[in-house]
This record gives C-alpha cells, sequence and structure tokens, in this order.
C-alpha cells in the first residue's frame, strides 16, 4: 500500500531550515502597526510568530535561521548580480528605513540567541546558498 506523505506526517525530527531575510520581510511589509516606546517592533514580532508557526505546523524543534552574508561570493565574482532586481525595486529606502530595518534584525537575532534556535551565516554565502547546501 502506497501512502501519500504530507508535511509533518512523517515519524521522527524534523529540520527547518528558514531563509532569514525572505521571512523578515514578510514580516517587515506585514506588521507596519506595531511599535514599542515608540520604535517599530512588527517585524520583530512578526518574524518570531512565523518562526514558531514553521514549529508548530512541522511539529519540530528542529530550526535553522540563515542569514545573509555580507559579501557574498556572486557580487565578488561580478558587478551585475542582482542588478535587475534593484532597477525593478519600486522603493527607495530612506535613512528612517533602514534604521528600522537594522534595528529589528538585530533584535530578532538577539532574541533568537536566547533559545536553543540555531542561526547561522557566512559573509560569503546568502541564506538561500546555506539553505541549499
Amino acid at each position: 500500500m502506497n501512502k501519500q506523505r504530507t508535511a509533518g506526517s512523517e515519524t521522527g525530527p524534523h529540520i527547518v531550515i528558514v531563509d532569514a531575510m525572505n521571512l523578515f520581510h514578510r514580516a517587515l511589509h506585514s506588521y507596519t502597526h506595531m511599535y514599542a516606546n515608540g520604535v517599530p517592533t512588527g517585524a520583530t514580532y512578526g518574524f518570531l510568530q512565523m518562526v514558531l508557526t514553521i514549529m508548530k505546523k512541522y511539529k519540530t524543534g528542529n530550526v535553522v535561521i540563515a542569514w545573509e552574508g555580507k559579501r557574498n561570493w556572486r557580487k565578488l565574482k561580478t558587478a551585475e548580480y542582482k542588478a535587475v532586481r534593484k532597477a525593478k525595486q519600486k522603493k527607495e529606502y530612506n535613512e528612517e528605513d533602514k534604521l528600522v530595518f537594522d534595528t529589528n534584525v538585530e533584535a530578532v537575532k538577539r532574541l533568537l540567541s536566547y533559545t536553543e534556535i540555531l542561526q547561522v551565516q557566512n559573509d560569503f554565502f546568502e541564506a538561500d546558498d546555506i539553505v541549499f547546501y
């Protein structure tokens, strides 16, 4: 008998590897209304909620968060890397947007450091490279 397998139906531990920036951008643009002491915190809240949802859905505590490297090998190899993507960006980010982004990323990293969730980052790889390998 051939039993169809669905996510979370297998027995044994699952490992879920998350592209942190992909999830973070979703949270950043979905939870824009949340503030604590005048500081936007929606991206932090949204990111952590999504990670908890993933853990519940796949019934695992084995989650790895893969962060982007600062200088990846593709950028070093060719200046045109992601040039098309940058040209298509509709929104220009100002200094305040960048500060909100950076503040929330650091908050997420700090909060995750208090958990058993593994965070990985390599300066020469993007998160999807880490996920792939």
